[in-house]
């Protein structure tokens, strides 16, 4: 079914965290490729309890539209227009661009992307997690809303840590904040051409994954634009699990 987006609609804006009329937010910014995709809604609660290996195929509510949520006020939504997309969708066109050309069976590439703007890239990465999330998230990790309305700060505590890793085209994944066994607490978002994890209050993920660590970005200058090297895996998002990267001919070794 498709999904009808009301323009404006009442609540918390998740930045400013003001009582406010909010606007579609779309994340990833719509100039990025999210225009227009089909994508299954899964209950949360079901979610939980089910067994992805055996043969029962869950509930699950089929959307047609651009992915976002009614989480931001006008004046917010503005400000991150203004302030980190462009520099967001210069890195995503770039990424695409590599994906597009390596061959189907590859699963890393390295590649270099001039003209990065590092700490603008970070930040909007940063308001895709605080956009997606439910209104207690902002309450209860404030340093990540200062740190965005902010353009200037380059400071955010070590306990926040950001990963990076690519999927190819129509590969989704979409996580609010999950407990993950010893690794704690995360929040996992992809959508083409990359996928994000924001683990909080721990240090310990990048020890157990092959994600790339982004941890020298926040500390860059708002108005640096850099050269970067990358060499990034490239990750299967079929499940709807945290951190699970498995490929399918792995998973149907257990149907």
């Amino acid at each position: 079914m498709s999904r009808k987006i009301k323009n404006k609609k009442l609540g918390f804006c998740r930045l400013c965290l003001k009582e406010d009329m909010l606007s579609f937010e779309h994340f990833p910014p719509k100039s990025t490729f999210n225009k227009r995709m089909k994508y299954f809604h899964l209950d949360p609660v079901e979610m939980n309890t089910l067994d992805w290996i055996d043969d029962r195929k869950p509930n699950k509510r089929i959307y047609e539209g651009p992915l976002g949520d009614h989480s931001l006020c006008e004046e917010c939504n503005n400000f991150l227009n203004k302030e980190y997309v462009g520099a967001f969708r210069h890195f995503a066109y770039c990424a695409s661009h590599i994906i597009s050309s390596i061959k189907p069976n590859s699963d890393k590439v390295y590649f270099t992307i001039e003209n990065l703007n590092l700490l603008r890239i970070y930040k909007h990465i940063i308001s895709m997690f605080i956009s997606m999330n439910d209104t207690w998230y902002t309450d209860s990790y404030p340093e990540l809303r200062e740190y965005i309305n902010n353009p200037d700060q380059n400071y955010l505590p070590d306990k926040y840590r950001l990963y990076l890793y690519l999927i190819r085209p129509h590969s989704f994944r979409k996580l609010k904040w999950s407990m993950v066994s010893d690794i704690g607490a995360i929040s996992e978002f992809a959508f083409y051409p990359f996928g994000f994890v924001l683990s909080y209050d721990n240090l310990l993920l990048g020890n157990h994954t092959p994600l790339y660590d982004l941890f020298p970005w926040k500390f860059f200058n708002k108005d640096r634009e850099t050269t970067v090297n990358f060499l990034l895996p490239i990750l299967e998002t079929h499940l709807p699990i945290p951190l699970d990267y498995r490929q399918k001919e792995t998973l149907r070794k257990y149907v």
